[in-house]
């Protein structure tokens, strides 16, 4: 009986020395972050001494709606406003990242937890085409991302409907201004103005014209 007391004892050691590591290693915060189009004033995070470790699943829409595919603990992130963007591959448990115009592996902080996959926030900056500031005494983080979004390129596209049809407007007002035909009577005049200015150090020349039509009338 002795025995069995003394092995659960040592077991339950275990367990709170265990849990002890876990908790000293990472803390669960929540900070206030910041990019593009989003803002979240109380953002869960997990801390690593000083450094705040972001779950990808949940920063991806303020990484201007980045494209994620993942294979156990590797994943795969694209911009989707073209197909053309490079390629990012994340391996987070050999804490490593590449893009496909550039296969140099470089070396991130990252981890796996209960299947989750977490980044450092320096990793964000090194990894995406993004720029990231941490300001530790206010625990703000923010993420600027310099690819565009699936809303800015529906943006751009609305704005070039919007020009076309502007364009196609302007067109249409000349067509259907009155054509003037020359005739014996009808010729063109200009006005010519010109401003001269002069100071110690410089001088400026200014011109201004106007041409118009002219229709003599006899009455």
């Amino acid at each position: 009986m002795m025995n069995k007391l003394k092995h659960a004892h040592k077991y339950l050691v275990f367990v709170l020395f265990s849990f002890s590591i876990y908790a000293s290693e990472l803390t669960e915060a929540y900070i206030e972050l910041r990019s593009n189009s989003h803002y979240d004033s109380f953002f869960r995070v997990l801390f690593d001494d000083d450094t705040p470790y972001i779950n990808m699943n949940s920063v991806i829409p303020f990484l201007s709606g980045l494209q994620q595919t993942c294979d156990t603990f590797v994943c795969k992130y694209q911009s989707p406003s073209t197909s053309q963007a490079a390629i990012v591959t994340i391996d987070f448990q050999h804490q490593y990242c590449k893009a496909t115009n550039n296969n140099e592996k470089k070396d991130i902080q990252s981890k796996v937890i209960d299947n989750e996959l977490w980044l450092s926030w320096q990793a964000i900056e090194t990894c995406f085409n993004a720029s990231v500031y941490w300001h530790p005494n206010r625990y703000i983080l923010k993420i600027t991302t310099h690819h565009r979004s699936a809303d800015d390129l529906q943006k751009n596209i609305e704005e070039s409907r919007l020009a076309a049809i502007q364009h196609a407007k302007e067109v249409k007002n000349i067509q259907s201004q009155p054509i003037t035909i020359p005739t014996k009577t009808t010729g063109v005049q200009g006005k010519l103005g010109l401003n001269m200015y002069y100071s110690k150090h410089a001088h400026r020349i200014e011109a201004d014209s106007d041409f118009f039509f002219v229709t003599m009338i006899n009455l």
